[in-house]
């Protein structure tokens, strides 16, 4: 069985099985669809295939409906072109037990985690660090940009919204911190630690 995308839907069986007639076999699979607002639904085509015979069995338009989380913070970044820069965030364990968090986000392309998961002790908190792209071909603009949070098992816990803000470069020394940026919460404000420099 295979999938047309497996970025957005891996199934788990991806070893060949057999199928014995008039018992239906459940195949699992993992849904991750693509973190943008822009793109409000993922069609995936998904094939099962008679490995002997090399013949197609069947195939399935699966549509997926992308509904990004709430955003339960939200900051403003400024980063001077091709200068880049480091930032990071506190994240928080309100559980009673050790946690794993994995984290994405919705551009790549501009911004980059340090670790791509963190283990989280009880009643502690750890950086998420961020690391914004130093590519000097940008165009000035502001670009939102989406991190999820999410648990072990890839089921959201929190999703944060970063307005970054790419102005162009004004050469010389001073600013706040590596690549000249400065992060700070949006005006609506946030429950949670201040960003610092990373």
């Amino acid at each position: 069985v295979y999938s047309s995308d497996e970025r957005v839907l891996a199934l788990g069986g991806a070893q060949p099985f057999e199928v014995v007639p008039g018992n239906p076999r459940e195949l699992s699979f993992v849904v991750r669809p693509p973190l943008s607002t822009t793109a409000p639904r993922s069609d995936v085509v998904v094939h099962a295939v008679d490995v002997r015979r090399r013949t197609l069995v069947g195939a399935w338009l699966v549509t997926i409906r992308n509904v990004v989380p709430a955003v339960s913070k939200t900051y403003d970044v400024t980063i001077e072109i091709g200068e880049g820069a480091s930032k990071k965030i506190a994240l928080s364990n309100p559980y009673a037990q050790a946690r794993l968090f994995r984290l994405h986000n919705s551009r790549p392309d501009l911004l980059a985690f340090k670790e791509a998961s963190l283990h989280v002790p009880v009643g502690e908190y750890r950086y998420m660090g961020l690391r914004f792209t130093d590519k000097p071909g940008l165009s000035p603009g502001v670009a939102d940009i989406l991190i999820l949070v999410n648990n072990e098992d890839e089921k959201n816990e929190e999703c944060m919204l970063i307005r970054a803000n790419f102005a162009p470069s004004r050469g010389g020394g001073g600013g706040a911190g590596p690549g000249r940026a400065s992060m700070s919460p949006a005006p609506q404000g946030f429950a949670g630690r201040s960003l610092l420099d990373g």
